[in-house]
């Protein structure tokens, strides 16, 4: 029997996207976070998407935002190099 979704499945917090940090660094994961933040929230309203609050044991209330939000993200992380340069990882200059 094929695995159903649950509406909480089909949302996550920002910090636990699992390839957000292949965009960018680690040492850089303070200062991003809230940005991304922000552009999840942007990107959710675009697209007709409800941003929902959740309990976090590490930061009491966080957003989470639905997947097709998260996906809209990474396909404009993808599609241009200087969205959100500031915190991504430096080119390399080759």
């Amino acid at each position: 029997m094929p695995k159903t979704k649950t509406r909480a499945s089909e949302y996550i917090p920002a910090a636990e996207i699992p390839w957000l940090w292949k965009y960018f660094p680690a040492s850089k994961k303070t200062a991003a976070l809230p940005v991304i933040g922000h552009e999840l929230v942007k990107i959710s309203k675009e697209i007709g998407r409800p941003v929902q609050d959740t309990l976090s044991i590490v930061y009491n209330e966080v957003h989470v935002y639905h997947q097709d939000a998260v996906a809209e993200l990474r396909r404009r992380l993808d599609a241009d190099q200087s969205y959100l340069a500031k915190h991504r990882y430096e080119p390399l200059g080759f």
